[in-house]
C-alpha cells in the first residue's frame, strides 16, 4: 500500500504508562520508519480511547495528494480538504474493540491464500510484502527494547553495527521445537 521496503534506520520510543500491571511489554508506542524519500509513522494509542475517524482501531495514512482510513469494515479515501471522494465497505460491522482478528476482512485475506494454493489465484497480500511489514513490526519492538536507533542494510532489513540489537533478530527455540523447511 505504501509501496515501502526496509527503511533505512528505525527508532521506536513508549513504555507501559497507561495500565499498571505485570505485562512487560509497552501499551504506548510511536515507532519512525524512515527512508531516502519517504517517513513511515506508527503510533499506538489504544489506551486513551479516543476515536480517529469515528474509529478505535485501524490505519490512517496521510498521503501528498490525500489519505485513506483502512480498518476490518473496509476503507474511506480523503482528499486534501478532507472531503471523502470514495469508499468501500464490507457490508457487515465488526467490532474494533475485538482482539480475536475474527472479521469479514481477515476472512477474505485467507480465502484469498487459500484460493492461491488451490487455484494459483494471485495473491492480494504477496508474502514477500507481508514480511517486509511484519519484519519491520519485529524492527520496531527491537528499537524499543534496546532503547536507541537501530540502522538497516535496506536489501535484507539485518540490523548494522549493533550485535546486541542483531541478538534480538533470531530466537533460540527448545529441543524439539524449531521449524524445518
Amino acid at each position: 500500500m505504501l509501496d515501502a521496503d526496509y527503511p533505512r534506520r528505525i527508532t521506536s520510543s513508549g513504555g507501559r504508562y497507561h495500565f499498571k500491571d505485570d505485562w512487560e511489554f509497552y501499551d504506548t508506542l510511536v515507532t519512525s520508519c524512515e527512508y531516502d524519500d519517504k517517513m513511515i509513522a506508527w503510533e499506538c494509542k489504544c489506551c486513551q480511547g479516543m476515536k480517529y475517524f469515528g474509529r478505535d482501531r485501524g490505519s490512517a495514512i496521510m498521503g501528498t495528494t490525500g489519505s485513506v482510513v483502512v480498518d476490518r469494515d473496509g476503507y474511506e479515501v480523503y482528499d486534501l480538504n478532507g472531503v471523502k471522494t470514495s469508499e468501500f465497505k464490507t457490508g457487515k460491522a465488526t467490532s474494533s474493540s475485538d482482539l480475536t482478528g475474527r472479521d469479514s476482512m481477515t476472512d477474505a485475506h485467507f480465502a484469498n491464500f487459500i484460493a492461491a494454493i488451490r487455484k494459483g489465484e494471485r495473491l492480494n497480500a504477496p508474502v514477500s510484502i507481508g514480511n517486509v511489514a511484519v519484519t519491520m513490526l519485529q524492527l520496531s519492538n527491537i528499537a524499543w527494547e534496546v532503547n536507541r536507533e537501530l540502522q538497516l542494510d535496506t536489501a535484507n532489513g539485518k540490523i548494522l553495527n549493533d550485535p546486541l540489537a542483531m541478538k534480538m533478530w533470531e530466537r533460540e527455540y527448545e529441543n524439539g521445537w524449531a521449524p524445518h523447511l
